[in-house]
């Protein structure tokens, strides 16, 4: 998936095109914002840029969505991108140890070996330090991104080792459009979903109107 097929966020897309281009994009990087508002998806399709099998390549950088790699990534089946979700459970540092397993061996198939944390700020203290060593020393050919809707929640070490982007909510008006377009609701239903999810556009595509109005 193009950067410019993620809805909104210019800022962030910008911000990451420029620095591929520039080929000076952070080791660590620290998505934040409010839960379902985009911010594991634009980490996907950074991925995805990052490692793209394009010919010649995308001007900007950028993810052409068709070739193997993008193809891979969007499936989960790239052997150099992993997506892990921290839950905050007992045995956390299985997650902590799988990162240190795939920065073992350089990549594969692509640029730069890639894992991308859900939900970051839910790691247990032993498995933050444990992220934290490996944020410290980051092996050559790596990135670590980390999705967070606290990062407050996260290591003050942590946090201040990565490079940090926040996701803001969309204008109402463009999650109504979306809304409309991608799932064919009405007007009023459009308008609902946009308000009640504050501009988070990954819960109104998934919301149901009804259900919604039955809680309130």
């Amino acid at each position: 998936m193009p950067f410019d097929a993620i809805i909104g966020h210019e800022r962030p897309k910008r911000f990451l095109q420029s620095a591929l281009r520039s080929e000076r994009l952070a080791h660590a990087l620290l998505f934040h914002g409010e839960e379902r508002i985009g911010k594991l998806l634009m980490a996907r399709v950074l991925a995805q840029a990052v490692n793209c099998e394009a010919s010649p390549p995308p001007d900007p950088p950028d993810a052409c969505g068709v070739c193997r790699s993008c193809r891979q990534i969007e499936t989960g089946a790239h052997p150099d991108v992993t997506i892990l979700t921290a839950t905050g459970e007992k045995g956390e540092t299985d997650h902590t140890r799988e990162i240190e397993s795939r920065f073992i061996y350089r990549p594969l198939i692509g640029r730069l070996k890639i894992v991308i944390l859900d939900n970051a700020d839910l790691l247990r203290r032993e498995a933050a330090n444990a992220l934290l060593k490996t944020i410290e020393e980051p092996p050559p050919d790596s990135l670590i991104v980390l999705v967070s809707s606290r990062p407050e929640a996260l290591l003050p070490t942590i946090r201040s080792r990565c490079q940090e982007m926040r996701f803001a909510p969309l204008a109402l008006d463009v999650v109504e459009a979306a809304v409309r377009q991608r799932r064919g609701l009405s007007d009023k239903d459009a308008r609902f979903l946009a308000v009640i999810s504050g501009g988070r556009l990954g819960l109104a595509l998934e919301a149901e109107p009804e259900a919604l109005r039955a809680e309130r």
